[in-house]
């Protein structure tokens, strides 16, 4: 989690973040949406979830 808030505080204006994980991470959605952060997520493959994190009002 720690790498995650890390990379996600390194963001220059207009970049966002993609996260890829073995499993949909829900609880990251609501805790990151907390802190000014969308989602989009997408299902690449059984058992690989994409998710672009980006900062609200930066698309």
């Amino acid at each position: 989690m720690s790498a995650i808030l890390d990379a996600l505080a390194r963001l220059e204006p207009g970049q966002s973040l993609e996260l890829t994980a073995p499993f949909e991470p829900v609880p990251l959605y609501d805790f990151l949406g907390a802190r000014g952060f969308s989602h989009e997520t997408r299902e690449a493959e059984p058992g690989v979830w994409v998710i672009l994190f980006t900062p609200v009002g930066s698309r």
